[in-house]
This record gives structure tokens, C-alpha cells and sequence, in this order.
């Protein structure tokens, strides 16, 4: 991040309760290392479900309006500008991968793919659109604190959302961090860039 993204403010590390690798420097000022139970509901439990987590993220005091979601096995191999992933505008750009009959899945046993089919259904539930196509590009990706906050709040999604906060494990019934991709997109607040796959 210092060296290929040095315009981000700050860099929040969401972990397990008393996670941290010994030789990480937690007194950087530009690190901060957020227990994960201090975003998650007081009475979710233990949560071991990645997407609990990630529908949480909203949650992390002091997190800038905007800002991007980097998984662990994700880095910044070359330099990166803001605008790779936000428009002047302050609309995210949404990179995915376009997949045709993308309602359909091939893999049954993968629970990956019904994730993502999950949160489209529950767009497709509370807007009437269908966005089942667009599949992420698992990458490091943009976000807008707000928008992610009212997504969370809408009264059709929120039922998706509450679920999986509470799915102690990875569950075939949660929904997928795509969602606030989605409702960006379906709120104009999203350009849509893609790829296509033939999967």
C-alpha cells in the first residue's frame, strides 16, 4: 500500500480477537487493527463466515465515506491511482465479470456462485431488477460508506444482510459482499466496467 497506493489515508485490519501477527507495527499511526467482534452484532457470537464480516464493514469507527475492500490473498502489484477506483463523481467504478445465464449455476456444490446468485436475487427482490449476470471480478474493490449503511437499512435487503450477520459459518443462504455492488449500481452510484466469461 505505501509503496503503490500512498493516497490511502488509512489502513484498517479487520481480525479475529487477538489476531495479530507479532511483527506488525500496531503504533503506525496510518494502522489500525479492528476486532472483529467490535463490528458484528453484540449477540452474533463467534463468527468464522467471511461475508458476516464484510456485511459489517460499515460498522468501523472512522472509515473514510469512501473507501476499498482489499482481501487477504489480495495486493497492489503496481502503482494505483484514486481514480482506478472512483469517479470524479465519487461513484464507484465496479469491475466484474459479465457471465452469461448468470442465474443458472453450474457448479451446484460451489457455495461461492450461490452467494453471488443470493445477492442478486435479493436485488431482483427489492428492486425488480435483474443483475444476475454481473459477477465480481475478485478483486480489491470500491465502496461507499454511506451507500453501504442505507443498503444495510432498505427493507427488503436488510433481511438478507441481518441473516448473514449472524451465520456463525459460510452458510449456501447468505449473501455476498456483491450486494452493495449491486445497489450501487441499481442507485446510479456505480459504473459498471466488465469483462466477459463464458462461466
Amino acid at each position: 500500500v505505501e509503496k503503490n497506493a500512498p493516497w490511502i489515508n488509512h489502513v484498517y485490519i479487520v481480525t479475529a480477537l487477538n489476531q495479530v501477527p507479532s511483527w506488525l507495527n500496531t503504533k503506525n499511526p496510518k494502522v489500525t487493527i479492528v476486532p472483529q467482534e467490535s463490528i458484528l452484532p453484540s449477540d452474533a457470537g463467534p463468527i468464522f463466515n467471511s461475508c458476516a464480516i464484510e456485511a459489517c464493514l460499515c460498522n468501523i469507527p472512522n472509515l473514510s465515506e469512501h473507501f476499498i475492500l482489499s482481501n487477504d490473498d489480495m495486493f497492489f502489484n503496481k502503482f494505483v491511482k484514486p481514480d482506478y477506483f472512483f469517479g470524479k463523481d465519487g461513484h464507484t467504478k465496479f469491475r466484474c465479470i459479465y457471465r452469461k445465464n448468470g442465474k443458472s449455476v453450474r457448479d451446484e456444490k460451489s457455495i461461492y456462485l450461490k452467494l453471488l446468485i443470493n445477492s442478486a436475487k435479493a436485488i431482483e427482490d427489492a428492486f425488480g431488477v435483474k443483475l444476475y449476470e454481473l459477477k465480481s471480478s475478485h478483486g480489491i474493490d470500491p465502496y461507499i460508506k454511506s451507500s453501504m449503511k442505507e443498503c444495510c437499512e432498505h427493507p427488503v435487503l436488510s433481511k438478507f444482510i441481518n441473516n448473514t450477520r449472524y451465520n456463525r459459518f459460510r452458510d449456501e443462504k447468505d449473501i455476498h459482499h456483491l450486494i452493495f455492488n449491486l445497489y450501487d449500481v441499481v442507485m446510479k452510484r456505480a459504473k459498471v466496467i466488465v469483462s466477459h466469461s463464458k462461466h
